[in-house]
């Protein structure tokens, strides 16, 4: 349990917290907290009872997604705290102070993941592999040579770069997180040539 809060700490809590609509986010956060007026508890709460679901069966690799969306999870949230966890258990098995995950727990956990979530750079790269013909794909895979190779980015680095350009923020990630934080360093920004100007 230590190891999945500092988890959520160095990474974001599981839970959707969207800010348009804050009475339910204050709602949804009470719930995981419930007895704990903590959103660190909150988060482990969500993070084990995902992990509890999922041992049970209570959804499968494809409807993942719309399980989380309907718990007020973030799937991309989740298995980030979740990857972090076992790199932190592998990190402390070298000095012998917990045990490594096994083999057969990492093939479980790639065993959950053949479904990319929506909004991932991983989505827009199968969506983009997906739309690309054969002779395409050939094209792709092939080494570029002379002139041509430093040329402008094609199939899958085109869209990968596209993606970057954009928010880069997943389905299940509340938009309006990126556009405060936008407004934000805005203001930040603003007050600090007011100062300087004042100055």
């Amino acid at each position: 349990e230590c190891l999945v809060m500092a988890s959520i700490v160095s990474k974001k809590s599981p839970i959707l917290l969207p800010i348009a609509v804050p009475v339910q986010a204050a709602r949804t956060n009470a719930g995981y907290a419930a007895y704990a007026q903590s959103d660190l508890i909150a988060g482990l709460h969500a993070y084990l009872y995902w992990q509890k679901c999922k041992r049970k069966g209570a959804f499968s690799v494809d409807n993942e997604y719309e399980w989380c969306k309907g718990q007020q999870l973030s799937l991309f949230f989740l298995r980030e705290v979740e990857d972090n966890v076992v790199q932190l258990k592998e990190d402390l098995a070298r000095f012998h102070y917990c045990t490594a995950p096994s083999l057969k727990q990492k093939r479980r956990m790639r065993e959950h993941r053949r479904a990319v979530i929506p909004g991932t750079v991983d989505a827009v790269l199968q969506k983009a592999d997906e739309a690309m013909s054969d002779e395409e794909r050939d094209e792709e895979e092939a080494p570029q040579e002379g002139p041509e190779a430093g040329g402008e980015p094609s199939g899958k680095a085109a869209t990968l770069e596209e993606f970057h350009r954009g928010t880069g923020v997943p389905d299940d990630e509340p938009a309006e997180d990126t556009a405060m934080a936008s407004a934000d360093a805005a203001d930040v920004s603003a007050s600090g040539s007011d100062g300087l100007a004042g100055a």
